[in-house]
């Protein structure tokens, strides 16, 4: 089974990622420049259109971007309900097109709080 953990970085974010045997299944981070939020994925392919995060019952619409990265990504101003929906304990799920992962678990709470307070960091300057 895979774990969530937190990643930052000076110049891109912070990001929540789910990782198993070293692959990011799920990327979550808060954009600095420009501000926002990106999501990614090493299990899902590269895709255009519209794409969705759902935490429990709360969804998310995301923009995909049809790059060369072998993996699926895309982006989405930052939503205000992200910070709630990931400490409400529920599970995670990304769905693109056709194609989803299977639902993960919920992140820790100090997890995601301490991924919140650096959004919030990013967010305000």
């Amino acid at each position: 089974m895979g774990q969530w953990g937190l990643q930052s970085s000076a110049t891109a974010g912070t990001a929540l990622a789910f990782t198993q045997q070293g692959q990011d299944v799920l990327r979550i981070a808060c954009l600095r420049s420009p501000a926002g939020l990106y999501v990614a994925s090493d299990r899902l392919p590269p895709s255009a259109g519209a794409a969705r995060l759902q935490i429990g019952e709360r969804v998310f619409t995301l923009t995909a971007s049809a790059t060369a990265e072998p993996r699926f990504s895309a982006t989405a101003p930052s939503p205000p309900a992200l910070t709630a929906a990931l400490m409400s304990g529920e599970p995670v799920r990304l769905m693109a097109g056709s194609r989803s992962l299977a639902p993960l678990p919920a992140p820790d709470g100090k997890l995601a709080a301490a991924f919140s307070i650096a959004c919030r960091a990013t967010a305000d300057g």
